[in-house]
């Protein structure tokens, strides 16, 4: 063992020595490397992170979400949801292998403290679930089981971050009241700073006081125990589920036990029931598609470590001599492969070490990724899972280059290659030569070829889903939220008043074109399933799904969306129950087809109104259609107790946004605004993971073909300097220089070719793993494959040009005079 190892470190040197005598060879194989390396160890930290790494918790791997695969009836296709309330009240009295059962979601609050408000981001989970993680607090309590039943003190649980922020780090917090949401509410205990559960990212999520996009909760507030419905003879809802398992039951048998015990659905409804792991399901929505990924940036290590492998026979083939002169003195084949090993094995190592610093700057990017876009972003770091899998995916490649490079280079005569006109005259002798692999070239560029188009398709994707026309001008928009509490904020009288001064206030500010309101943003509008009434005919196909939206005077002018026909709401429409309405066009083609719309009267739900207007078509989103829908005048009650405020604007946003932030805290300091942004930053936002998805397939395939053409560059580099002598004496014999060079080409266009052929059979199929990504292409887009195909040519044509232009430039008397 000993005497090995004090081999392995004298051939390490030797190697070191070897390579600082090369320095452009040393600095280009380790750069090509570190590229492969960080790549794949890029994609490996963000699928471990998302995908693999144990959550947080001591008892997380008790945590299990419970899943209801639902079919409803007349529906081809079922979904993945959660439990109804009496499902859930069935576990809570019959399931002995389960510990806690609960749910938890989204809680906003602001909380008023004596010189401020702020909105805050909470998290109402159940007491029993949370209590289960066994996560200790920093002051007071967790929730416990009790603090979940009917008729329990309103409590919270506050975040380590709310408690420095907002209320000064006070040890003396535990048990004392804090206004949260116009109610005191007791503070029972702080959670550590690294306590970040359940997460709230979402494409909808909103922005606290601060203006951030954080999904780790602020507080936390107990979910009441679930009740049995009473007299409920209509619908029912479906509620995310989670439970802990009991300590010593495994999952299958808490999971036989809840089929039994869990109930049926209304009939006409099937379900399947499964208990899978939390960390496992907080996962699966992104798992496919980061495969994808680290599959493609596999492929570029391939295509680095086939570069390096070329270069290492070349720089072979150059010490060819020096290697038959050491084999004619006795020098083993087996200590020939050996130092070829240490030498590729060093290059891999150092290159292992650079992609771990690419690593590190790229996870840093990623943290600036709106929190929706990868789940558990806060757990994809660098750490020693990280770092052993650099270490060992660094001494594989090293290995694998090492064995086959240095394979290929102790195959080599040593006799034969002393005589100089054996080794250079040609092909007399294989085994006096070390050539660069083309079958390795045409790997790459197959490799090349399914990346660029990926890539091509998602990028194409991207475009067409920017260039979505969403119904709205986004640019000089920005919209924010206040929530105005009904303590003192009891009626619409008192909400249209705050509204009237804040929209005054708004719109006096410099710069202010429009200012106007509505119960929901631009996304997330309420559908409606009720019998349609057109001028007191009933529209056949039962119930029609309508969204509705309440707005106030000026919304369609503020987000420039056009009236069609008709007008749009005036101050004075406003009246105790909705009358009028202004439709949309979808609206119209579909209910009012060859009819002219206004003065029309349609009865919806409880609704009697007079279409008075119709507007252009606005989408929720780039990927979804308009559909049909109402506008009606926030007159009824419980409108405006969220106000949407949309804001339309010739000066910077950003400074807009404070100015109108200082107009609601003039009005009312205890009225908090939120969730204020620039609406294209908004939008920028919402298509962030198409973004990423595109920025990261172009960087993967541009970084191919790059490769790929310095590995072709290579390869024919090589053969014009080991056939000077036959291009000379071709030359001095009259052949033509247009002809030569067309040889040179030639042997580059048809690697290129069968590497394209190759690649273009893989990216199809791989284009199939690419469907769910796309949006406006289809995976056998003949756009992509076509300029793929020709980008490949022409940047091949560009990569054999220079050694086919030196081949030509090669003077006979000097070829000859070499020999």
């Amino acid at each position: 063992m000993t005497t090995t190892m004090e081999s392995l470190l004298r051939d390490l040197r030797l190697t070191s020595r070897s390579l600082r005598r090369n320095p452009v060879f040393a600095i280009v194989s380790v750069l090509t490397l570190a590229l492969g390396i960080g790549a794949t160890t890029t994609v490996f930290s963000v699928v471990y992170g998302v995908l693999f790494r144990p959550l947080p918790f001591p008892y997380a791997d008790r945590l299990v979400q419970i899943v209801q695969t639902v079919r409803a009836p007349r529906e081809p296709k079922p979904f993945r949801a959660g439990l109804t309330d009496d499902q859930f009240v069935n576990l809570q009295e019959f399931a002995t292998t389960l510990d806690a059962v609960g749910s938890w979601g989204h809680a906003p609050a602001t909380l008023r403290l004596p010189t401020i408000s702020v909105r805050l981001n909470g998290g109402a989970i159940s007491a029993g679930v949370l209590e289960g993680l066994g996560v200790q607090p920093v002051l007071g309590r967790t929730l416990h089981r009790q603090d979940s039943e009917p008729g329990a003190e309103r409590i919270v649980l506050l975040s380590y971050q709310t408690w420095r922020r907002y209320l000064g780090s006070r040890r003396d917090i535990v048990d004392t009241r804090i206004d949260l949401e116009g109610i005191p509410t007791r503070v029972v205990g702080v959670m550590p700073e690294s306590f970040t559960f359940p997460s709230l990212a979402s494409p909808t999520m909103t922005r606290n006081s601060e203006g951030e996009l954080e999904d780790a909760p602020e507080f936390w507030v107990p979910i009441h125990r679930y009740e049995r419905p009473v007299g409920a003879a209509g619908g029912f809802t479906l509620w995310q589920a989670f439970a802990m398992v009991k300590s010593g039951v495994s999952v299958e048998q808490a999971e036989a036990q809840v089929r039994s015990v869990l109930g049926s659905l209304p009939p006409g409804w099937t379900s399947r029931i499964e208990l899978v792991s939390a960390r496992n399901e907080i996962g699966r929505p992104l798992s496919r598609t980061l495969m994808i990924f680290q599959l493609g940036v596999t492929l570029i290590l391939v295509i680095a470590c086939v570069n390096v492998i070329n270069l290492l026979l070349a720089r072979a083939s150059g010490r060819r001599r020096e290697l038959a002169i050491r084999m004619a003195l006795g020098a083993s084949r087996g200590r020939i492969l050996r130092e070829g090993i240490a030498e590729a094995l060093l290059l891999s190592l150092v290159g292992g070490a650079g992609g771990c610093i690419i690593t590190y700057g790229l996870n840093a990017a990623l943290q600036v990724l709106p929190p929706h876009v990868l789940p558990r972003l806060r757990d994809i770091r660098v750490d020693t899972v990280v770092l052993a899998f650099v270490m060992g995916l660094s001494v594989v490649n090293g290995l694998a280059i090492g064995l086959l490079s240095a394979w290929r280079s102790s195959r080599l005569n040593g006799i034969d290659s002393l005589h100089q006109r054996t080794l250079r005259g040609g092909t007399s002798n294989r085994h006096a030569q070390i050539r660069p692999s083309s079958v390795l070239v045409i790997v790459e560029i197959a490799a090349a070829v399914v990346l660029l188009t990926s890539a091509s398709l998602l990028v194409r994707s991207f475009v067409r889903l920017a260039a979505v026309d969403l119904g709205y001008e986004p640019k000089g928009l920005l919209t924010f939220k206040v929530s105005l509490p009904s303590t003192r904020y009891p009626n619409s009288e008192t909400r249209y008043r705050f509204y009237d001064e804040l929209a005054a206030g708004i719109g006096g500010l410099p710069g202010v074109v429009s200012v106007s309101g509505a119960e929901r943003g631009l996304s997330g509008s309420p559908i409606g399933s009720y019998p349609l009434y057109v001028d007191g005919n009933v529209v056949p196909g039962g119930n029609q799904e309508i969204r509705y939206r309440g707005v106030s005077p000026d919304y369609f002018r503020t987000l420039s969306v056009p009236i069609v026909e008709g007008r749009e709401f005036r101050r004075d429409d406003r009246a105790p129950t909705a009358t009028q309405v202004v439709i949309n066009t979808a609206f119209a083609r579909r209910y009012l087809a060859g009819r002219s719309p206004i003065g029309r009267r349609i009865r919806y739900s409880n609704w009697q109104l007079e279409i008075i207007g119709v507007a252009a078509d606005t989408r929720d989103r780039p990927d979804q259609p308009g559909n049909p829908t109402l506008f009606m005048p926030a007159t009824y009650s419980g409108f405006l107790r969220e106000i949407v405020m949309f804001v339309r604007t010739v000066r910077d946003p950003s400074a807009t946004l404070a100015a109108a932030r200082a107009v609601v805290t003039r009005i009312d300091p205890l009225v908090a605004p939120y969730d204020g942004a620039d609406v294209e930053e908004m939008i920028a936002h919402s298509s962030a993971s198409p973004r990423l998805y595109s920025l990261v397939s172009f960087c993967c395939g541009a970084i191919a073909l790059l490769l790929a053409m310095i590995g072709l560059f290579g390869v024919l580099a090589y053969s014009v300097g080991s056939r000077t002598h036959e291009f000379g004496i071709r030359m001095a014999l009259g052949a033509e220089r247009r002809l030569v060079m067309w040889q040179v080409l030639r042997n580059g266009v048809w690697l290129t070719c069968i590497g394209l052929v190759v690649g273009l059979a893989g990216s199809y199929a791989a284009a199939r793993g690419l469907s769910t990504l796309l949006f406006g292409v289809t995976p056998g887009d003949a756009a992509s494959f076509a300029g793929t195909a020709s980008l490949l040519l022409i940047t091949t044509l560009l990569a054999c040009y220079i050694p086919s232009r030196r081949a030509t430039d090669i003077d006979p008397v000097v070829a000859l005079r070499s020999e």
